[in-house]
C-alpha cells in the first residue's frame, strides 16, 4: 500500500492536473486582463504545487533508499526555496487580476502589489501611489 503521503499527493496532482486541463483551453480566449491573469494564477499554483508534490511525495517514494543523496545533491530542505520563489509569479499574477477590478477612475492610485488593500486605506502601510 502507498505511504500516506503518496496517496494523499496522489490525489492531489490528479486535482491539479484537472484545473490545468480545466483553465489551459480558455487561456487564449478574449476574456479581458481580470479572467487572464486569475487563469494564469491558477495554473501557475497548479504547475508549482505539480512539481512540490513531485519533488517531495513522488520522486522521494520512487528513489527509496536513493533519496537521500538525491535530496543532499539537490540542496535538501533549501530546495524548498526555489517552489516558494515559483510561486511568487502566480502570487503577483492573483494581486494584478484584483488590481483590474478596482474602479478604473480609482485605478491610477494604487500599484498591483498594493490591490489586496482595496478600499479601505487605514492601515500602517503606505498603500496607494499618491
Amino acid at each position: 500500500m502507498l505511504p500516506i503521503n503518496v496517496f494523499s499527493a496522489s490525489l492531489v496532482a490528479a486535482g491539479f492536473f484537472l484545473v490545468l486541463r480545466a483553465f489551459f483551453p480558455m487561456f487564449r480566449s478574449h476574456i479581458g486582463p481580470f479572467g487572464r491573469y486569475l487563469m494564469r494564477g491558477a495554473m501557475g499554483v497548479a504547475v508549482v504545487s505539480l512539481a512540490r508534490s513531485g519533488y517531495w511525495d513522488f520522486l522521494q517514494y520512487l528513489l527509496g533508499d536513493g533519496w537521500p543523496e538525491v535530496r543532499a545533491y539537490l540542496g535538501g530542505q533549501a530546495a524548498s526555496a526555489a517552489f516558494n520563489l515559483a510561486m511568487l509569479f502566480p502570487i503577483s499574477d492573483f494581486l494584478k487580476a484584483r488590481w483590474h477590478l478596482i474602479p478604473e477612475n480609482e485605478r491610477h492610485q494604487w500599484h498591483w502589489w498594493a490591490s489586496w488593500a482595496h478600499p479601505n486605506t487605514r492601515c500602517i502601510l503606505y498603500r496607494g501611489k499618491r
